[in-house]
């Protein structure tokens, strides 16, 4: 078999098309996962029970590993490298054996569950209130199950998702509304991504960490007439996380790095969760012109939206210390749609053109990236990298029901 990797060769190796570098790999999952849910409703009451069960498995075939040989009696686990002979009751065996197969793990398996529940009583005619709870373990991603050989990592655990959520709505013959209030734990979430360190770029891997949501969500519709609707909505949040752990650095070997005094610990307590704006608030004018056409505007302006961290940084003093926040934004959108019928089928044409005043912003952020040249560290703009939102554009779609 002959070895294609040429990173592993000569590091200092032309890499041409074809060739395989850094990791050669396959990951297989499976699953399996059963459902259950009741109902119950007696006069003003409802409520809603229900309980899932899913098992995970996981097997990895590393194609860069030494060769198993498989004979009638045993497994030798990585035993044939090429160029390798082994013999064995008189016989050689090579990695162009018929007994040779590319290294691969045993299947790990792990289960998880769902349970929710929920509770609503109707005040009246138009009012409700309602509870809802749950609880969720949800098996790891395949990352974080293998390490960058076939070897399993040592403390494998589920992530956990814990939740309660209480509200209240109004159904009118006029208005309508939702009013929402959320608190969800976050534990042994995982994370990923890349860094460069004394010029090295490095894959880094955090097991899981921990996080807080909580906030406050309402929306109200107002039907002023049978053709036009005022909408607003509103979402707060408080998102944070709250625990730290330890960083796994590889190489472009998929070499584990472990610095001198051990791996590297950070605290991410009390920085902002990235990636969202944790600040929405919106209005939107429905109006329907024709009895199967409408025109709809939207605007929505986002606010509270922090970079991702970047956990090499959050280390001694800046143990905690938040993250970049962007600059807030406001978008505005225009929906339209059309229903009719031809040659005996139903047809709905839609055609939306989002962010109509090609308004430039920052969709996407990192804290303190280290592939920025000459990065000064220091938590703000010009430390971190961006993505910048898209802009105007048209989209359009036809369902045809027949």
């Amino acid at each position: 078999m002959a070895n294609n990797n040429v990173a592993a060769r000569d590091s200092s190796a032309v890499i041409r098309e074809g060739d395989k570098f850094s990791y050669h790999n396959d990951g297989l999952v499976k699953w399996v996962g059963l459902f259950q849910q009741m109902e119950y409703t007696s006069g003003n009451w409802s409520a809603f029970v229900n309980v899932s069960f899913a098992s995970t498995g996981y097997k990895r075939i590393d194609y860069f590993r030494p060769m198993d040989l498989v004979l009638n009696d045993t497994i030798m686990v990585e035993a044939l490298s090429y160029g390798d002979t082994i013999l064995n009751n008189g016989n050689e065996y090579t990695v162009d054996s018929p007994e040779a197969r590319h290294a691969e793990s045993k299947w790990k398996w792990i289960p998880g569950y769902t349970f929710k529940t929920g509770l609503n009583y109707n005040l009246d005619e138009f009012n409700n209130v309602f509870m809802n709870l749950g609880y969720l373990e949800k098996a790891p991603k395949f990352n974080n199950v293998f390490d960058y050989d076939n070897r399993l990592f040592a403390d494998i655990r589920n992530e956990e998702v814990a939740a309660i959520e209480l509200g209240h709505s109004y159904n009118g013959r006029k208005i309508s509304s939702n009013l929402n209030l959320y608190h969800t734990e976050w534990r042994n979430k995982p994370q990923s991504g890349s860094t460069v360190v004394d010029g090295e770029p490095l894959r880094y891997n955090i097991n899981g960490i921990n996080a807080l949501h909580k906030g406050v969500e309402f929306d109200v519709a107002i039907n002023l007439s049978d053709k036009f609707t005022i909408e607003f909505l509103s979402s707060v949040g408080d998102w944070r996380w709250t625990s730290g752990d330890t960083i796994r650095s590889y190489d472009d070997n998929n070499q584990l790095i472990v610095p001198e005094g051990g791996l590297v610990y950070f605290d991410a307590s009390g920085v902002h969760v990235g990636d969202a704006a944790q600040l929405q608030l919106g209005t939107s004018v429905r109006y329907q012109f024709h009895k199967n056409a409408y025109i709809k505007l939207r605007g929505m302006r986002f606010d509270n939206h922090y970079a991702d961290f970047n956990p090499f940084d959050l280390q001694g003093e800046n143990v905690g210390r938040d993250s970049w926040k962007t600059p807030a934004y406001s978008l505005l959108d225009l929906h339209g749609g059309y229903r009719f019928r031809y040659a005996g089928m139903n047809l709905d044409f839609k055609i939306n053109i989002l962010n109509v005043l090609n308004t430039t912003f920052i969709s996407d952020a990192l804290n303190n990236d280290t592939y920025i040249s000459g990065n000064q560290f220091n938590f703000d703009a010009a430390s971190a990298s961006v993505f910048m939102g898209m802009g105007r554009r048209l989209t359009s779609s036809l369902k045809i029901s027949f």
